[in-house]
């Protein structure tokens, strides 16, 4: 791929290559003279994201120097448009204050390589995918409804900011002793204001999507829009009920699955839980913020994962 191909347009990045792995050459240690790089804490398509010590931060005795570092991996580094990609994730989440989605500190270019990076709270605890495997089998709905309602609240705070995340999925959720925290806007878009002209990757040809929480109009080159951030969280919500995911089975067999009543629900949040896995985005129609009314019965926050 040559370097003038990565943005298709303005505004849409795209990867005409296999996602690319880890570089065998060792990762730079040091960034921007300030963030010395500990470990790896994830891994994407495009990036990795660093537990990073804060050296200036230390220097002035703050009581927690780390942040959680993102930087694209070594094949995307000499691609200087995809520095506005890594961008507009930090401009998405400096428009959003909220207890339940990941704070962003920083964006920079380290002047030794000339690669973008972001810095972000570093955030402590266990993913949602990790909680799901432990419990193989989900759980109650009284058990789980605080950490619902924060999940649910999250995303209707982006909503009424125009904002989509465009990837939710238990992987990107973290359930901290304060709470549980959207992280990786990284697919993000805002539907309209300034920042909607930001760059956006291209879903035509860059697989971004996980296709177990896909919405089946991302599968049509579809644009994003806050309908298919409600499927994705109602497949959270019914994987979490009953540990299993509403529709995925195989490749075969997505979508073609009714998805069963949990027990736990009345019919009021099974009406509600159904229109947000509606097939088709027309029969969509529930918002976040409805989602978050039908499920909203208990008023005290007990947090049961720890």
């Amino acid at each position: 791929m040559s370097r003038d191909s990565l943005f298709m347009s303005v505004n849409s990045i795209d990867s005409a290559t296999s996602p690319p792995t880890i570089g065998s050459s060792a990762p730079i240690q040091v960034v921007a003279g300030r963030y010395q790089l500990e470990r790896i804490l994830g891994v994407g398509g495009m990036a990795i994201v660093f537990r990073a010590f804060d050296r200036l931060a230390a220097h002035f005795n703050h009581p927690s120097p780390y942040v959680a570092l993102k930087i694209f991996k070594e094949e995307f580094a000499g691609f200087t448009d995809a520095n506005y990609l890594l961008y507009s994730e930090y401009a998405l989440l400096a428009t959003l204050n909220h207890p339940n989605i990941v704070r962003s500190f920083q964006f920079d270019i380290d002047a030794t390589t000339e690669r973008a990076f972001l810095t972000l709270e570093f955030l402590k605890g266990m993913t949602l995918d990790q909680w799901l495997i432990e419990n193989p089998l989900g759980t109650n709905l009284p058990k789980i409804t605080p950490m619902l309602l924060e999940i649910i609240d999250a995303v209707d705070y982006s909503h009424q900011h125009n904002i989509v995340h465009g990837d939710l999925k238990p992987s990107n959720i973290m359930l901290t002793q304060n709470g549980c925290v959207l992280f990786d806007f990284g697919l993000g878009q805002m539907l309209s204001g300034d920042l909607s002209i930001l760059p956006k990757i291209s879903r035509k040809r860059f697989n971004a999507w996980t296709p177990k929480y896909a919405a089946p109009e991302l599968l049509e080159d579809i644009s994003l829009t806050t309908k298919t951030d409600i499927f994705a969280l109602s497949c959270i919500i019914y994987e979490l009920l009953t540990g299993q995911n509403p529709y995925y089975i195989d490749k075969k067999t997505k979508y073609t699955v009714k998805p069963t009543k949990p027990k736990d629900l009345s019919k009021k949040q099974w009406a509600a839980l159904c229109c947000g896995l509606a097939i088709k985005p027309h029969d969509r129609l529930i918002t976040a913020q409805e989602l978050k009314n039908a499920f909203q019965p208990y008023k005290k926050r007990y947090f049961y994962w720890f």
